[in-house]
């Protein structure tokens, strides 16, 4: 066989080994890309969702719950669009757009926010909310009074949580009698609400907790006298037989 013919075909196998390489490298970086983009915004929509469902009921209203539930769903359809023959992706989207079609407005309510972890629990989801709606209105994403809306929600949501955890702690000290540390706990929970005016039934609130204020101080006063008056006799008892054992060495010692 002519030698031009066995390198021209030797020439052609290493091309079409080469291209073969290069075309598997070319779809092997591709599905790395579309990986990497589905990883991206499926993290993203199990954060939201996460910060989301981390919020209670009574702290959400139902434009909050319609943002956040929306911005996920608007996640997982883009994962869609990348990988359609998803059927994880479809689950997952089929129950958060039953959750939308489901969305109702709660009456704003206290909850019993049990521990400080729990408040900052609450929170610190709240905040990661708050900064996702900043970045979303910087980005030309959501319109100004959306923005501002979902802003006061969750700046609510976050006083909220710290006023009912101030509530809980002082009514879990008031039901045992201990006055003294129920108290602070009032007072803090005044604190919050002088800071928050925009709080629902707030002059009401107000009231309430400055009631309890004055009657917690007024029993703690009245504890503190109980006990002092019941710590008066053995005092005086004490005193008493210190005396008669004085008198008794100086008897004693001169008689």
């Amino acid at each position: 066989m002519d030698p031009i013919i066995v390198v021209s075909v030797i020439l052609a196998l290493v091309g079409v080994m080469l291209g073969a390489f290069y075309v598997k490298q070319g779809l092997e970086q591709a599905e790395m890309k579309r990986a990497v983009q589905v990883a991206h915004h499926h993290k993203l929509a199990r954060r939201l969702l996460r910060a989301f469902d981390s919020i209670p009921p009574q702290y959400s209203s139902e434009a909050l719950q319609k943002f956040a539930l929306q911005e996920v769903e608007k996640e997982l359809c883009t994962i869609l669009q990348i990988t359609p023959a998803n059927p994880k992706i479809r689950r997952e989207l089929s129950v958060i757009q039953e959750r939308l079609s489901n969305t109702k407005s709660s009456e704003p309510d206290h909850i019993d926010v049990k521990s400080l972890d729990e408040a900052n629990d609450i929170r610190s989801h709240a905040q990661a909310l708050l900064k996702y709606v900043h970045q979303s209105y910087q980005a030309n994403l959501i319109a100004k009074d959306i923005a501002r809306n979902l802003n006061n929600q969750l700046k609510k949501a976050i006083s909220q949580t710290a006023l009912d955890f101030y509530i809980f702690k002082a009514r879990t000290f008031e039901a045992i009698d201990k006055h003294q540390m129920a108290l602070p706990f009032y007072e803090r929970a005044k604190q919050e609400l002088l800071k928050h005016p925009f709080l629902e039934n707030h002059a009401e609130r107000v009231s309430v907790v400055n009631s309890k204020i004055k009657l917690i101080s007024q029993l703690d006063q009245d504890q503190r006298e109980s006990e002092a008056a019941n710590e008066s006799p053995s005092l005086d008892g004490a005193i008493d037989d210190l005396i008669q054992e004085e008198d008794a060495m100086w008897k004693k010692k001169y008689f």
